[in-house]
């Protein structure tokens, strides 16, 4: 602490001006904090650090050190209110970027497939009497692999990388396979006329229960609670039948309101899950067929780039991809949903999206990592995209 420094009341002139300069800063400065200014104010610091050294020079050193102190820390102060906003915006920028994949991935559209490669993976497992002839496919929540053999009658369930992990042999030729729940599954048997759960748990498949039927059975899907089937006579009298999972029949799609038959031979179906329209394959009148869940006709699409038409799937739009077997493609088409009900060939509606793909029958999406498989007639391997 300084000691004040006692000095007589003559003041020379220079003092006099430096007093009433002084003076006037200091009520300068209270008409600013009077009017709503900044009460920080670097000239006003200055000015009252210049009286104090009048009064004492040790006060003077002191009060140079703590503006020095001051300057610093007010730098200080500065660099830290960069560095957090700087660190906020980083933080703004990294939360955007990770909600982006996350909104991508909500949206699961098959044109938003990135396909790079293109390979034949070998499926002849052991115990193969016959060729194999994959009908039906479905991947697992956990990336595993579904595949109905329908020439060996075997059931098959592959790893992520499509190594096989186990396999149960049917009496009954497995056609086609829908998912019930996580580790639930439910496939058609031809030639037992008979709908069989199947359990998969711990890499392992077992069989479960059996619902019988009065006809034969061909491609299946489920929605919410209900199990939809599609039966012909190969060809004629096709039918769709939608049950609950215990097997009753709530109710059978087979004419629209004229009384015409919708379908000759319904081959495969497939449930959009948003809203519950169903899409029908019709392998005799080269057509796909949507309806809504009640059964009433929303549009139909018949031409020969439909050749033979198998396995369809959907996307999260409703658009949909078809294993045009007999013409050796895989097409593209839009949702048409929300259009009337249509019968002849309009090729603007749909495209192909895979050529050269001999006999396609089924194909499988797994959307975490953008993986297509196709199933083909009588061969020993299956088609992979990724």
């Amino acid at each position: 602490m300084c000691k004040k420094k006692i000095t007589c009341n003559t003041k020379t002139s220079e003092e006099a001006d430096e007093e009433r300069n002084e003076n006037k800063n200091v009520k300068t400065s209270i008409e600013k904090k009077e009017s709503g200014e900044s009460e920080i104010n670097m000239n006003e610091t200055g000015d009252t650090r210049r009286e104090s050294s009048s009064d004492s020079c040790n006060c003077d050193s002191t009060n140079d050190n703590n503006r020095t102190h001051l300057d610093e820390a007010s730098k200080d102060d500065v660099a830290s209110m960069q560095d957090s906003l700087q660190e906020k915006q980083h933080q703004s920028r990294e939360a955007i970027t990770k909600e982006k994949p996350e909104a991508q991935k909500q949206e699961m559209l098959f044109e938003n497939l990135k396909i790079k490669n293109i390979f034949y993976k070998p499926i002849n497992f052991e115990m193969s009497f016959f060729a194999c002839d994959i009908t039906g496919s479905l991947f697992l929540a956990d990336g595993s692999l579904i595949l109905c053999d329908n020439a060996n009658s075997n059931v098959i369930l592959l790893d992520k990388s499509f190594r096989m992990l186990h396999k149960i042999h049917f009496e009954g030729n497995p056609w086609d396979v829908a998912l019930v729940s996580t580790n639930e599954i439910i496939v058609t048997l031809k030639s037992q006329k008979s709908l069989s759960y199947v359990n998969v748990e711990s890499g392992r498949l077992t069989e479960g229960m059996s619902i019988s039927l009065k006809r034969v059975p061909w491609g299946i899907a489920t929605y919410k609670d209900n199990i939809i089937t599609t039966f012909h006579n190969n060809p004629g009298k096709g039918v769709i039948e939608i049950r609950n999972r215990h097997g009753k029949v709530l109710r059978n799609i087979t004419v629209d309101k004229h009384g015409q038959e919708l379908f000759a031979s319904p081959c495969y179906v497939a449930v959009n899950q948003h809203n519950g329209d169903i899409y029908v394959t019709d392998s005799r009148k080269q057509s796909i067929t949507c309806l809504t869940f009640e059964g009433k006709p929303l549009y139909r699409m018949e031409s020969e780039e439909l050749k033979w038409p198998r396995k369809v799937i959907l996307d999260d739009q409703g658009n949909c991809l078809l294993c045009a077997s007999l013409a050796n493609k895989i097409l593209l088409i839009k949702n048409k949903s929300k259009s009337p009900l249509q019968s002849k060939e309009e090729k603007s509606e749909f495209r192909v999206w895979l050529k050269k793909c001999k006999r396609p029958q089924t194909v499988s999406i797994r959307w975490e990592d953008q993986t297509m498989i196709v199933g083909l007639n009588a061969k020993n391997m299956m088609l992979v995209l990724e």
